[in-house]
């Protein structure tokens, strides 16, 4: 669910990209590196403005019944806009030329595409939260650049596990056989393949667990 939501962050925005509407088209699309000294050294020279990045940030639980659960997840998408006529024109846009976006523009642009949209049955519509800039890292010192997120929230109705499974019950206990040195002789079944469990007739203890009463 989390890939395929960040997927469908990036497909939103390259497809209005593809489709000539922000005036501009990204150059590079990914989700955020896990290491970005890696990506860097891996990607420097691949990685071209405009570009976004999207990333996730992880969840929290809202739900009121733990069998009916609900997440409200949490991404950051990151823009990246370059411009070598100076630092203002990185984050305001070239002043000749609107196909090189600053990143004020694009991280708008991206929170007015983004806001609203829902990628599925389960997945409720994306809302826009807090706007950052982001701090260039030290192999890009040498390009004039202008990194901003955005935050992206989305609600996720997830299924519970008793519904996909329903021969499953509660974990209410748990039954343990015992095998000291010297191992074997354990086998609840000598003529299936593998030990057969539980087995304590021939354990060497047993112990049963009933985690209601503890």
């Amino acid at each position: 669910m989390i890939g395929v939501i960040e997927n469908a962050i990036l497909a939103a925005l390259r497809t209005a990209s593809d489709a000539g509407v922000l005036g501009y088209k990204y150059a590079s699309l990914e989700t955020y590196p896990a290491d970005w000294d890696v990506y860097l050294k891996e990607n420097l020279g691949l990685i071209k403005a405009p570009a976004a990045w999207v990333v996730y940030r992880g969840w929290r639980n809202i739900s009121v019944n733990a069998h009916d659960p609900l997440y409200e997840m949490n991404f950051f998408l990151v823009a990246m806009a370059e411009n070598q006529r100076n630092d203002m024109a990185t984050r305001h846009g070239d002043p000749v030329n609107p196909a090189i976006p600053g990143s004020f523009q694009m991280i708008w642009d991206a929170a007015a595409l983004l806001s609203g949209r829902n990628f599925g049955d389960n997945i409720g519509a994306i809302t826009v939260g807090v706007n950052k800039f982001v701090e260039a890292p030290a192999a890009f010192k040498d390009r004039k650049i202008s990194m901003m997120a955005i935050e992206l929230r989305t609600v996720v109705f997830g299924k519970s596990i008793f519904d996909a499974y329903p021969d499953i019950t509660d974990f209410s206990g748990v039954h343990i056989d015992w095998d000291v040195p010297p191992f074997g002789g354990i086998d609840a079944a000598p003529g299936t393949v593998g030990i057969q469990l539980p087995d304590p007739a021939h354990a060497d203890a047993s112990d049963d667990i009933d985690l209601e009463t503890l």
